[in-house]
């Protein structure tokens, strides 16, 4: 796939990298956005049951990683990184996952 391996800079991506990375990107975003339409519509359970939570905290998981560990390691390096995900990640998760819900809750649409 990335021909530079294991040192690439996105000066030395080839066309055929671009579009690797291009579908990639299109794949996730198509996945996340089954798994989303899966994790919000699934209310057989009610609110207070824990398999009405575990489908939309893995997916906020999801999103929070993508989010915040990928430009952690990229803009901050591999150690920086590292401990990001170790260390913050979860609470990150958490305070994402209360943010929703808080949102959720309070249903702003209506």
């Amino acid at each position: 796939m990335l021909s530079c391996l294991p040192d690439c800079q996105l000066s030395e991506l080839s066309a055929s990298d671009w579009l690797w990375l291009l579908a990639f990107g299109v794949f996730v975003y198509a996945s996340s956005r089954l798994w989303a339409r899966w994790a919000f519509s699934y209310d057989k359970y009610p609110m207070t049951s824990l398999r009405w939570h575990a489908p939309r905290f893995i997916y906020i998981a999801f999103v929070t990683a993508m989010l915040t560990v990928v430009p952690a390691y990229t803009f901050f390096g591999e150690d920086s990184g590292y401990w990001y995900s170790r260390i913050l990640y979860f609470p990150t998760i958490l305070i994402a996952y209360a943010a929703w819900l808080l949102v959720d809750v309070n249903k702003p649409s209506e």
